[in-house]
């Protein structure tokens, strides 16, 4: 088997992203790790982590593929359906308060270990290049927004209501219905008293 091949397919492996270290350990130097820099063949991302130029996928589909359990929620499916201007940081992604994930260096990843009402409410699927992804549904993401208000800040959850109860598409009876199953339909209904 050949160099380049060998590195292919721990790029194949990574799901397109590779450390350092693990081209070091499988004997891919720092000379040729510069040379595939200097042909476009990889693209740093960060100090000692690498993309496969080639594959061109939606950070969100590889976020998926290293999660696979994972549904997207709070900041990260408030920014995907317009509810906030706030980029985040990182990937925000619930997964049952059962599972274990190893977290790869990059894309960066904040886990919410939830358990099975709100990590199962309001689940969809959405296409992303690359792939599909699990994202929860509008309502959701408000009600999440709200349980999770300390952490958001109260400005980004303020936002968040004010773009929600704008849109024409808003379902405020899915709302009460997922706010009563996650116990905080008293929280939901102060705050949408208040906006509308």
């Amino acid at each position: 088997m050949n160099i380049s091949s060998t590195i292919q397919q721990l790029f194949e492996r990574g799901n397109g992203i590779v450390g350092v270290k693990t081209l070091l350990e499988n004997g891919i130097s720092y000379y040729r790790i510069n040379a595939l820099l200097a042909d476009a063949v990889i693209v740093r991302l960060k100090r000692g982590v690498y993309k496969w130029a080639a594959k061109e996928t939606d950070e969100l589909a590889e976020v998926a593929r290293i999660v696979p359990d994972g549904v997207f929620c709070l900041l990260s499916a408030a920014f995907y359906h317009g509810l906030t201007t706030t980029v985040p940081a990182g990937h925000h992604v619930a997964i049952p308060d059962d599972r274990k994930v190893v977290l790869p260096d990059y894309p960066p990843i904040q886990l919410y270990f939830w358990n099975e009402t709100p990590y199962s409410l309001g689940v969809a699927t959405a296409e992303v290049e690359g792939g599909s992804i699990q994202i929860y549904d509008l309502e959701k993401t408000v009600c999440d927004a709200i349980r999770h208000r300390n952490k958001i800040g109260f400005e980004v959850l303020k936002e968040i209501l004010n773009n929600y109860l704008d849109r024409e598409d808003r379902n405020l009876n899915r709302l009460h219905s997922y706010s009563k199953q996650l116990n905080i339909f008293n929280k939901v209904d102060d705050f949408v008293k208040i906006l509308l």
